[in-house]
């Protein structure tokens, strides 16, 4: 299961479908608020979320969910257009990783999905 947090129903949608055809069922939320509730109630293998939305932004929503003790463990991702040197990307834990929306998009997520699997699957 992935929780998918955005904002933009066209992003939800466009990743929502990606994922579902890499076989992952997805949660659609499009707030921090209800992400951070969904995610201590679903527990999700993955969580991935972009940067911008009003109120918690995706950076303050990444920074929660590392804090808190229910969902620590759960492996987040960013999906941003934010270039790679900007300051709030270099602000990131290391081992979040950046999917960049651009035209490769599906193989950075499929990549990222990947990465994020064996290290879900080195804690089991």
């Amino acid at each position: 299961e992935i929780l998918l947090v955005s904002e933009s129903r066209t992003i939800r949608r466009k990743i929502g479908d990606d994922l579902g055809s890499f076989g992952f069922r997805v949660i659609d939320v499009s707030n921090a608020m209800d992400a951070l509730t969904m995610a201590v109630i679903m527990q999700p293998d993955i969580i991935i979320t972009t940067e911008v939305m009003k109120g918690i932004n995706g950076f303050d929503l990444i920074r929660a969910l590392i804090a808190m003790n229910a969902t620590k463990d759960i492996p987040v991702a960013l999906l941003t257009s934010y270039d790679a040197e900007h300051p709030d990307i270099l602000s990131l834990p290391d081992q979040v990783p950046v999917i960049q929306m651009d035209r490769d998009m599906s193989d950075q997520l499929a990549l990222t999905l990947s990465a994020l699997e064996y290290r879900f699957l080195d804690r089991d």
